[in-house]
Parts: structure tokens; sequence; C-alpha cells
């Protein structure tokens, strides 16, 4: 942090995970330096509002990039926490970050199992997945993160959204501090993000599918 605050560099691009990011804020803040930071979407750092609000504030308010990630809903509406509650209706699970973590992939690796049938090889896991996502290639809604696999592709998401951290907003857990999501959380595949002005850091950004009003993007 040092050397980059020595070097005048203005904007950190973060592709570490989520839990070094406590201490690279900490420590950008010990050495005097506030740069803007980019989130990649990478490693987590996209979906945690818990552990996030453990990033020094006073950097993190900076903090505006891309997520792949859908964007979050009320936790007792999720289909994580009425999965897990129908295998245990006594449970009553704080479960946002382990479900904003491994619902996706445990979904389809689990999908993928059962379409793959009983006799499992590797050649027949693998080839279900062009095939596991031909129903929604596109996001369905607007906090749907959209994606397939592809040759070569193991990657499911194929829709990013610009997002920002707004240590003041209330997110989805009913806790200040929240990713908000810039044009009502409009999406944009390979090579559609525009020139335009982001948008990040505006009033049409949204910190959840019940933000509190409709959205209809703009442009």
């Amino acid at each position: 942090m040092v050397q980059m605050r020595n070097k005048h560099v203005s904007t950190v691009i973060y592709h570490g995970d989520l839990i070094t990011a406590i201490a690279a804020t900490a420590a950008a803040s010990g050495a005097l330096y506030h740069p803007e930071w980019f989130i990649t979407g990478a490693y987590g750092t996209d979906i945690s509002p818990t552990i996030t609000r453990r990033y020094d504030q006073t950097q993190w308010k900076n903090a505006f990039g891309i997520s792949l990630r859908e964007i979050p809903r009320v936790p007792s509406e999720s289909e994580c926490f009425k999965a897990i509650r129908e295998a245990d209706p006594s449970v009553n699970p704080q479960i946002q970050d382990t479900c904003n973590i491994l619902w996706q992939p445990l979904v389809e690796l689990v999908s993928a199992l059962q379409m793959a049938g009983p006799h499992l090889t590797v050649p027949q896991y693998t080839s279900v997945f062009p095939r596991l996502t031909k129903l929604s290639p596109t996001p369905a809604t607007y906090w749907a993160m959209g994606g397939f696999f592809g040759p070569g592709d193991w990657s499911y998401s194929e829709y990013a959204t610009e997002t920002w951290w707004d240590p003041n907003a209330i997110n989805t857990d009913g806790v200040a501090g929240s990713y908000r999501y810039a044009d009502c959380g409009r999406r944009y595949g390979r090579g559609e993000f525009t020139s335009s002005p982001s948008l990040a850091f505006s009033s049409s950004s949204v910190t959840g599918v019940n933000g509190g009003r409709r959205c209809h993007w703009s442009g």
C-alpha cells in the first residue's frame, strides 16, 4: 500500500479474496492512502455483506465494479433458506452468507449429478453441463444472474451488473452496509457494456429485490 501510495496509484483493481480485503483496507488506511477500489467480482468480494462490513469503511465506501452474482433477496424468501427449512423446519439459520456463497455451485453440482444418471463417469458428468442451463440462458428477471456452459467454458455466469458499496444502505438482512446495483441492477453480456458514464453511486441503484421500488432499466 505504501508503494502504491508513493507511486500515486489512484485506483486499486482488487482481485484478492473477501477475507484478505479486511487486511488490505486496514493497511491502506494505515498508510494514509485512500484510492478508489475496483471490484472484479472475484473470490466472493461482491457477495458477503457481513464480511464486507469488516472492511475499513473509509476505504470501501470508494469501492465499485462488477458482479456476476444474483442481486440479494430477503434471506427468508430465497430458495436456499426454503430448502434448509424443508429439511429441518426447526432451523432458523442466519444463512445469508452461506446461501450467497454456496447455493449456486451446490445446485449446479446436484443437478448435473442427477442428469448424468446412476452410472457416473467423468465424460458422462461433464457432457450434461451444456444441457444444464438451456432453459434459462439469459437472466429471467432483473435479479437473476443468467448464464450457460459451453465447450471449454466451465463458468456459468455470463451477465454482469455494476455494483458499489454503500456503508449506509440497508441490506436485505436489515443491517446497514450493503452493495448497491446501478441502474436498478441492469445486466450486460459480453461486449454489451457501454461507454456511457457510470451509474454507480447514483439514486437509480438498488440494494436487493425488495429495494423499495419496481425496476425499469434506462437506455
